[in-house]
């Protein structure tokens, strides 16, 4: 069957100073007399779509009605381009630019606006940091910590459990895959192993639940540092005069699966989500995928999710 590739990793690198790609251009440049703008080096390149700089502005204060960032993806941006307006007067500010495009080269400097002639301080260049996905492939991938690098922020999204199956079709939808996000010291040459969970089966049968989705993992050493639990399958049941459904339950960000969803005027129990990183176990919709083992639906045993390769 078919599996819907519902797992993203963005890994966005966050560089030490050393490695940052700051590339000072000219120095200050005075358009007016009286005035001087210098832009401050830019800082917080650790996302991809935002960084921090500002400007230090010297002059008359009462003279200056405007002062700012402008920044373009050409050299020598002006207020004609996408600009910031941060007070007026002299002084120090200092401001953080979003919504930026992830490894791309900006070019940014300061300005300050008197008696409607704008002077423009020194250019400063940055490239914003680049963002790595990961997909589903249904094994393992790895990833190498390059040169200079010494964190990582990691996002990770578990799979979507198997909608249910049966002859009257309620769409009904597996449960959604937990969601992790942290950053994490590594060193240049670390290999990082990740896992991107693949969706849940849908049963072939008519009264089997869907699969679990797979769990999504990073593992650094041989531990690990990051888990985002499957989401559990669909439920279906013929136990009374007329199926009965449930949505799958969601995923937790822990080893542990969820627990299953009664539905409603079913003749059924709830079953407990598996743990310790083992896949849940029902005759209906299955658990999430875990590191162990994946979930099973005993009324169809080869409705499984994955569990995490090369897993004892």
């Amino acid at each position: 069957m078919k599996r819907a590739l519902l797992i993203i990793f963005s890994l966005f690198i966050g560089f030490s100073l050393k490695a940052q790609i700051f590339l000072p251009a000219m120095q200050g440049v005075q358009y007016r007399s009286g005035i001087s703008v210098t832009t401050t080096a830019v800082t917080n390149n650790t996302t991809g779509y935002s960084v921090t700089s500002g400007a230090t502005i010297v002059g008359p204060t009462a003279a200056i009605t405007a002062r700012g960032l402008c920044w373009s993806t050409s050299p020598g941006p002006t207020i004609a381009n996408s600009r910031s307006t941060n007070g007026s007067g002299a002084g120090t500010f200092s401001y953080t630019i979003t919504s930026l495009n992830p490894g791309v080269t900006y070019y940014i400097r300061g300005y300050a606006t008197a008696g409607g002639v704008t002077t423009y301080g020194d250019e400063q260049i940055v490239i914003t940091l680049p963002i790595m996905n990961f997909a589903y492939t249904g094994g393992t991938q790895t990833f190498t910590v390059p040169a200079g690098v010494t964190s990582l922020t990691i996002e990770a999204y578990g799979a979507e459990g198997g909608t249910a199956p049966g002859a009257i079709s309620y769409n009904i939808k597996g449960g959604k895959g937990a969601y992790m996000k942290g950053t994490f010291t590594v060193s240049p040459g670390d290999v990082l192993t990740i896992l991107a969970g693949g969706q849940g089966q849908t049963s072939p049968t008519a009264i089997c639940g869907g699969g679990g989705g797979g769990g999504s993992w990073v593992i650094k050493s041989g531990n690990p540092i990051l888990v985002a639990g499957g989401g559990g399958g669909a439920f279906c049941s013929n136990s009374t005069s007329a199926p009965k459904y449930a949505e799958g339950g969601p995923g937790e960000i822990t080893q542990n699966g969820g627990d299953g969803i009664l539905a409603p005027g079913a003749v059924s129990t709830i079953s407990s989500g598996g743990s310790g990183g083992y896949g849940g176990a029902s005759y209906w919709g299955s658990g999430g995928g875990g590191w162990f083992g994946g979930g099973i639906s005993y009324n169809d045993p080869t409705t499984l999710a994955n569990k995490y390769p090369g897993a004892a």
